[in-house]
């Protein structure tokens, strides 16, 4: 019946249409809203508890523990219905239900509970929808309470399904954990709590502080980390280990979630522990993964072995018998483990692990070469326990022992039963003392370890214990050199001695690789710890007023320990007067990583160490109020069986005796140590830790104008502080800069073929080096300087076998250190490549400097270890920015660039001040260039100011600035750019879920409000509707343009940014780009390129021009004449790319710059305000046409000073021609022979003597006689007064003999007038006598200049003269103040995309814009040269520097010689004043000859240069 159905369906849509017209009951809706949800979290309690109460083993819940707490269930129930949110975590025990089986249940339990409360919210629903059906949709209350169901089932399956990042415990905890700030290679840390009040209050203040170490060493890497503390168990000394470890998520904080489990595993323990007054320690590890992913597996703290029981004898025992006790290792390593050496074989650390599982029974923990550490450890600390000697012995001790796969190793427990043969005799031997000796005191006399050795042998020899080392066969052969009394012999040395100090000394002399080491174990955890240095840092921190122990990997972390308090307050008192200036305030001992050292840190109650016999002579000191001493060594053999000399042994029995005189000393610091102290408290040198921030890049950018100001004040000698370290440091430059410079003009330098000034760096240090590097060499074109990376210097003198720079011209044939001034530019100070180069080049030169954001680094630290010469020796220029926790780099850049600017005018100043370093280095700068330079840099403050919106005072006040709302504004629309396609796709999905569970699309839903009821009309209304739904994304995107009114046609996908500018900024702001976007959900994520505008931009980047793509170039000022071409090329480079167009489309271009002038294929240009004083081109434009160049283009600016050229030029090259090239060439020719000869004329006339030279006096007369020879020629000439006179014949005379031949006096007649006018600048200097760059006081550049210049000097030569300083401008200045703008620009587009995700999402979407995914804000770790070799490089280039130095100096003592026999040559014929007679002169060479070979003794004159150089050799 067709003709019924339409006329029920005509009937249904009128209703339904009817029903839409009516007004909906809002109130309703949001109560019903608020009852299902409600009902939801019920359900969520509910099961849960069900869930327990069905657990009927009772292995986690009893059913009558449940059913006791039930009115706490019924208060959670009460709160989750009211507050829609159930905290299933208060659902389980806190106590020690912590292990894997609980946490497995605890997941499962959680997953069916979300399952079932989803499901209980469909029931709601789907119950409502049939009610609402059968009504008819008449009840307009039934349509509210299907509205509000829906929408709750919608919340449920957002919240439980698609959006819950719950997938097990550990996801729990990372939920509580809020994205606040904090800090982001791998780093150990830890601390030791000898105050018991640190474990008050469940340990809240101890973990603040372990969570503000994990916070700092983040920035080493934050991929995963863990922590192991050590808890009591069974009774006192039996310790067991608590291991704590995460794998941090792509946008989680590590420091939050590391916390979070460490503190509820074994916050159980810590009000024990302060019961007890115990030590607590926590050891802790973060990962950046360099030789495997990052895995839970591979996560530190590493065990090899798990915990085992095993028989043990304590150190202070005097009964007979062992214990069994827990027995675990634990270790974190920094760094990289290559090989293991077993009987002088190196082994790899794959067949390390295959050996490894074979001998310990157990397969490897992770894959990473940490692990195999752990297992190495395991084998070697065996004091105590005859079983792990035995082992030991075995493994390593005897001449069969050897590395290889499936070692017929036997068991621990095999080692059990050979260990028992061992105790009955020591405790035979303990019974015979009657007491009266522990088991150390036997240990330290040899006498009694032969006796026990002697006995143990005749006990294997008896007749029922023959075959008790059976199963060593492999291993015990008389005839390969290992009889069994070796393995006795070595086993009982290893009972007594391999403790933790061993064990480290041990395992580093016989390993390859770097390491940043800490190594405990459960029988010493009570007392001892130690960690170890090599070519990894370390720094232990010592609290004594608050009982605290910091130690890191980063320098800045062990501070921490600043910014917490004291639980109940401090515990020892400031005291003065102490003997080395112990006032119990916080030190810090950092360890030598060069060298390699060790530190054991023992706070035993005894105040006695327990170390053993072969580190008993060790020097021990006491600290922190003499409750802990801490023993240094540095790795190396140690043999029981060499002789003890009288020192070492007076040294041994003081250790151990406890009625030696030592224990009644004080407890100041040793003298030798205090020297290697640094003082925490109390030293302005030493930065604290920043405070946390909501945005910590916004913070590093406000901060820029004011750090700036400190640096440029510091360097006028107004420090913050009480001295200003650059100034010192910039002397100490200037002395090493002298030194150099008068070697190369004496010629007594090492190595000719050296470089003057070399500059080192890593990614954004190296790109500012490099800029440093180029301005340096350009205003000195003679001076050596050379940028490079440090990883290339490690690739190819710290390596045995270099890494080749293919595609560079580095390499061991062009590039010498010799002597060289290192200018090593790290920001952090601790970037692993400057460091290990830092360490490499002390073998090739005295002169390095570090640039770095303060002094307290670990490169500053091996700098001021350098010998020094007997001079005050700064080695570190800082720009005391302290630790940024934010990995895109904004103000370690900008103050690094300004840092960099001081060093160049101080070493420009320090080259200009003296003529022979002027003229060697062929000069090109000028005291005028430095001044404007200097005028500049000092105008560039407010500058930074109008562009960040902030002020350089010290209370940095926010200013309104009209340009940083511009900045931002063009941040917000490119953020608009960026979020469109999500906000798209959330237009899509509103659209497709309201029209769908409406079941009325738009077309079709207009059509029934407007009565349509024709059946075949719907098919036309839902084919149209079915293209919105194909076509919805685009639709939704262009709804969005229209409204924020942006082009149309650009392309609708993710979006590619592409920076162009000069290499530093383009290369700094792409680094700085990409962190900001490194951790965006990849629906709003970026692609960022960079190029250089006057290079490479366009051939590198133009291919990839879409409609959409977002551009941003900066532009040089054209307005200066010097840099007109360079905006020209940047402008072309622009409209090339803006010049690709599809369907009309083209990439969206923004210029940043100062020249006010739009370019027309630009969407927008930022113009920054000038900040400086006008040039001498500007001024000359204004005054010949009253205007100014404001608004003009490239292009018309070049044909301004085009024509200026044109004008001042006599033939231009475009007006040359072949007809009047030769008349050209050849009046040239005449011109010049003629004023040759004018110039040959004069100077013979004044030639008085005849020798060829002219005196200072004789040229003052030969240059005033040229004025009227010029006169008489009807030319111009420059008058010149006798002291400037005096400055041409200094400038001209380069062999610096006094006096002028004629090609020098030549040279100097014809000296071009720029020349000429840099030769006779003024000397400005500071009025205090310091070396210092004044300013410019010109109303503009280039006043003076003008009023000083000889008539005959045109206009544009000024203009030319004036073309470096413009130069300097654009690379330190102006480059600066666009960097800074992009960055203002950028942080806005990331903040704004990233509040876009947590507004949409209630918070559930949130990440940082402040770090990235990988997490390394310093690369500490080796990367991707390796720095294992370093050290042994390191002696090897010094000998290679000391006999390249030999042969330099036999070579000059040569040359010295040869010029002294040619000298005395000279001097014969000028006294004989004889140049025809041959015969007069062959005598005179005769006597010269006698005269020069012959000296004192018959000696040659050679001879004897060559002894009195000797000492240098």
């Amino acid at each position: 019946f067709p003709h019924k159905k339409s006329q029920t369906d005509s009937a249904r849509l009128k209703m339904t249409s009817k029903s839409l017209n009516g007004s909906f009951p809002l109130s309703s809706a949001i109560f019903w809203y608020v009852v299902a949800g409600g009902f939801h979290e019920l359900a969520h309690v509910a099961s849960m508890m069900m869930l327990m109460m069905m657990n009927k083993d009772g292995t986690f819940f009893s059913p009558n523990s449940v059913k006791a707490n039930l009115k706490s269930f019924s208060s959670l129930a009460l709160k989750s219905a009211l507050g829609r949110s159930a905290d299933l975590r208060q659902l389980f025990p806190n106590d020690e239900k912590d292990d894997d089986g609980f946490l497995l249940f605890f997941e499962r339990s959680v997953a069916i509970s979300r399952a079932v409360a989803v499901f209980a919210s469909a029931i709601l629903f789907l119950w409502s929808l049939v009610a609402l059906r059968e009504k008819q949709n008449t009840n307009e209350n039934r349509r509210a309470k299907t509205f509000a169901f829906a929408a709750t089932l919608f919340d449920a399956i957002c919240s439980d399904v698609l959006f819950s990042h719950v997938g097990s415990f550990r996801e729990i905890r990372k939920m509580s954990s809020s994205y606040s700030s904090s800090v982001v290679y791998c780093g150990n840390f830890g601390i030791v709590l000898l105050n018991a009040a640190w474990c008050s209050q469940n340990g809240e203040r101890a973990y603040d502080l372990l969570e503000k170490m994990v916070n700092v060493t983040m920035m080493r890497g934050a991929q995963s980390g863990g922590i192991v503390t050590f808890e009591e168990e069974k009774g006192e000394g039996n310790m067991r280990g608590v291991r704590s470890r995460v794998v941090n998520m792509k946008r989680t904080d590590l420091s939050k979630l590391l916390r979070s489990k460490t503190e509820r595993e074994s916050k159980g323990k810590m009000k024990l522990a302060e019961k007890k007054a115990q030590t607590r320690i926590f050891c802790g590890h973060t990962r950046f993964a360099t030789t495997s992913k990052a895995t839970f597996d591979g996560t530190h703290p590493h065990q090899w072995s798990p915990k085992q029981d095993l028989l043990v004898y304590g150190l202070k025992q005097t009964k007979s018998g062992s214990t069994r006790v827990s027995v675990e290792n634990f270790i974190t390593h920094n760094g990289d483990f290559d090989a293991f050496q077993v009987n002088r074989k190196w082994n790899d650390q794959g067949s390390m692990n295959l050996w490894l599982e074979s001998v310990l029974k157990f397969k490897p923990p992770s894959v990473v070469d940490s692990a195999s550490i752990a297992g190495v450890v395991d084998l070697i600390r065996a004091q105590g326990c005859f079983a792990l000697a035995a082992r030991f012995s075995a493994c390593f001790m005897l001449k069969t022992s050897d590395v290889f796969p499936d070692a017929p190793m036997p068991t621990l427990a095999q080692f059990e039963d050979i260990g028992k043969h061992f105790e009955k005799v020591l405790d035979e031997t303990l019974i015979a003392s009657n007491g009266q000796s522990t088991v150390q005191e036997i240990g330290f006399s040899l006498a009694m370890r032969e006796k026990l050795t002697k006995e143990i042998i005749d006990e294997f020899e008896k007749g029922m214990n023959k075959d008790a080392l059976k199963c060593l066969d492999n291993y015990l052969d008389e005839e390969m050199g290992a009889p069994s009394r070796e393995f006795v012999r070595f086993t009982v040395n290893a009972f007594f001695d391999n403790d933790s100090l061993f064990t480290m000394k041990y395992f580093l002399t016989h390993a390859k690789g770097s390491f940043g080491l800490m190594v405990t174990c459960s029988l010493d955890a009570h007392r001892q710890l130690c960690v170890a240095a090599r070519g990894q840092t370390i720094s232990v921190a010592f609290y004594p007023k608050k009982g605290l122990i910091c130690y890191g990997s980063e320098q800045a972390a062990v501070k921490a320990g600043l910014s917490v308090e004291t639980p109940n307050g401090d515990i020892l008192a400031s005291v003065h007067g102490g003997e080395y200036g112990d006032d119990n305030a916080a030190i810090r001992l950092d360890l030598d990583d060069l060298n390699g050292e060790i530190c054991l840190l023992d706070w035993g109650a005894d105040r006695i160490p327990a170390v053993s016999y072969p580190n008993s002579h060790l020097e021990q000191y006491p600290l922190m109020g003499g409750s802990v001493n801490a023993i240094l060594a540095k790795e190396g053999e140690m043999r029981v069986e060499e002789p003890m000399t009288a020192l070492r042994k007076q040294k041994s029995t003081e250790n151990i005796a406890p009625s030696s005189p030592r224990r009644g000393k004080g407890v100041s610091v040793d003298k030798k140590l205090f020297h290697r102290m640094t003082r925490l408290e109390g030293n302005e040198l030493i930065k604290m830790l920043p405070k946390e921030s909501d945005d910590p890049v916004l913070t590093d950018i406000a901060d820029i104008p004011r750090i700036l100001k400190n640096i440029q004040d510091d360097w006028r000698n107004k420090p913050q502080g009480s001295m200003s370290l650059n100034r010192l440091t910039a002397w100490n430059l200037a002395r090493c800069l002298k030194k150099r410079l008068a070697r190369r003009v004496n010629r007594t330098i090492k190595s000719e073929g050296s470089i003057d000034v070399v500059v080192t760096g890593c990614e954004v240090s190296l790109w500012l080096a490099e800029q440093f590097a180029s301005d340096l060499q350009t205003a000195f074109p003679r001076l050596r300087v050379k940028a490079i990376s440090s990883n290339k210097i490690l690739g190819l003198w710290g390596q045995d076998l270099p890494v080749p720079s293919v595609g560079f011209t580095n390499s061991k044939k062009t590039d010498d250190f010799t002597d060289a001034i290192v200018i090593i530019v790290s920001h952090s100070g601790g970037t692993f490549a400057p460091l290990a180069t830092s360490n490499l080049l002390v073998s090739s030169t005295n002169s390095i400097f570090v640039v770095a954001s303060e002094w307290d680094t670990q490169i500053g630290k091996q700098l001021r270890a350098m010998k020094s010469e007997g001079e005050f020796d700064s080695r570190i220029f800082t720009t005391d920015v302290g630790v940024r926790p934010a990995e895109p780099c904004s103000i370690s850049v900008a103050a690094t660039q300004q840092l960099l600017t001081q060093i160049f005018l101080h070493m420009s100043l320090v080259i200009l001040d003296n003529a022979d370093f002027r003229k060697y280095t062929n000069a090109y700068v000028t005291k005028h260039d430095l001044s404007e330079l200097e005028k500049c840099n000092q105008m560039n403050i407010a500058a930074l100011e109008e562009i960040v919106g902030y002020s350089a005072s010290p209370k940095k006040e926010k200013l309104k600035s009209a340009k940083e709302d511009e900045l931002r504004k063009q941040g917000d629309d490119w953020a608009d750019h960026v979020l469109e396609g999500v906000k798209g796709w959330i237009m899509s999905f509103v659209y497709i879920v309201g029209t769908v569970t409406a079941g009325y699309p738009l077309i079709t839903g207009v059509a029934v409000l407007c009565g349509l009821a024709t059946t075949w009309a719907f098919y036309i209304t839902r084919f149209f509707d079915a293209l919105i739904y194909a076509f919805l994304p685009q639709i939704s995107i262009t709804i969005i343009r229209l409204i924020q009114g942006r082009n149309l046609l650009h392309r609708m996908t993710a979006r590619t940014i592409v920076i162009g500018d000069i290499p530093w900024v383009s290369q700094c702001a792409d680094a700085f780009l990409s962190k900001i976007f490194a951790c965006s959900y990849s629906a709003a994520g970026i692609t960022v390129l960079s190029g250089n505008t006057n290079d490479h931009l366009v051939h590198r980047h133009t291919h990839r021009v879409v409609r959409g793509a977002l551009l941003i170039v900066g532009r040089p000022d054209g307005r200066l004449s010097g840099l007109t071409s360079a905006e020209a090329t940047t402008s072309l480079s622009l409209s090339q790319a803006s010049s690709i167009q599809s369907i009309g489309g083209t990439c969206e271009s923004i210029t940043i710059g100062h020249s006010p002038y739009k370019l027309p294929l630009s969407k927008n240009a930022i113009f920054l305000s000038r900040h400086r004083p006008k040039y001498l081109c500007e001024k000359y434009y204004e005054e010949r046409t009253e205007n100014n160049l404001d608004g003009k283009s490239a292009g018309a600016l070049l044909g301004i000073y085009s024509s200026y050229h044109e004008e001042h030029t006599e033939l231009s090259v475009h007006k040359l021609n072949n007809r009047n090239a030769v008349a050209l060439l050849t009046n040239a020719c005449k011109y010049a022979e003629e004023q040759r000869a004018h110039i040959l004329t004069v100077f013979k006339e004044l030639d008085t003597n005849q020798d060829g030279r002219l005196s200072l006096s004789e040229f003052t007369s030969a240059y005033k006689k040229l004025d009227t020879l010029a006169a008489a020629a009807g030319e111009e000439h420059i008058p010149l007064t006798d002291a400037q006179i005096a400055k041409l014949f200094r400038s001209g005379d380069r062999d610096t003999n006094g006096t002028l031949d004629f090609d020098e006096f030549s040279e100097i007649i014809n000296l071009p007038e720029i020349l000429m006018l840099k030769i006779l600048e003024a000397d400005p200097r500071n009025a205090e006598g310091l070396l210092m760059v004044e300013p410019s006081h010109e109303e503009y550049f280039g006043q003076v200049l003008r009023k000083s210049a000889p008539p005959q000097i045109k206009p544009y030569t000024l203009m030319e003269s004036q073309e470096f300083s413009m130069k300097l401008y654009e690379a330190r200045i102006a480059s600066l103040q666009r960097f800074v703008a992009m960055t203002v620009l950028f942080h806005q587009t990331g903040t704004r995309v990233q509040r876009f995700w947590r507004k949409v999402s209630f918070g559930y979407l949130g990440y940082r814009t402040d770090r990235t995914h990988s997490i390394m804000r310093i690369a500490t770790t080796a990367s991707p040269v390796s720095g294992a070799e370093v050290r042994d490089r390191r002696h090897f280039i010094a000998l290679v520097t000391a006999f390249n130095s030999a042969v330099s100096t036999i070579r000059r003592v040569h040359y010295e010689f040869v010029e002294g026999v040619n000298l005395n040559r000279k001097r014969v014929l000028r006294r004989n004043n004889d140049f025809s007679n041959s015969t007069h002169n062959s005598a005179g060479e005769s006597e010269g000859e006698d005269l020069s070979y012959r000296g004192r003794g018959g000696k040659s004159a050679f001879q004897e240069l060559l002894l009195r150089r000797a000492g240098s050799v």
